[in-house]
């Protein structure tokens, strides 16, 4: 089995909090299984089942996807940062 990196920016996410974040992620999981029914291995969020996780720092979009590039693991929660600029972006390798 492998991984699918996925990460963007939430949109509309500027000076959101993290709450709001969340329920857009759920969300978003709720209608990617929908499209994918209940795979676990479909390569998208939904696959990941875990969560959101708040990463605190400071951080750009750059550094974000790297960050998470390097510390997120399939069988995780997701990962959200809040941007230097207010905006949010998540990410997370998703099992496909």
């Amino acid at each position: 089995m492998g991984a699918n990196f996925q990460g963007y920016v939430v949109p509309g996410s500027q000076n959101a909090e993290f709450k709001r974040v969340s329920e857009w992620f759920d969300r978003l999981v709720d209608q990617q299984q929908m499209e994918h029914g209940y795979d676990s291995y479909s390569g998208e969020f939904c696959a990941k089942r875990y969560g959101l996780r708040q990463i605190h720092g400071e951080w750009t979009e750059e550094t974000a996807e790297e960050h998470c590039v390097d510390h997120n693991e399939k069988r995780g929660a997701t990962f959200a940062y809040q941007l230097d600029d207010g905006r949010w972006w998540i990410g997370g390798w998703c099992p496909e």
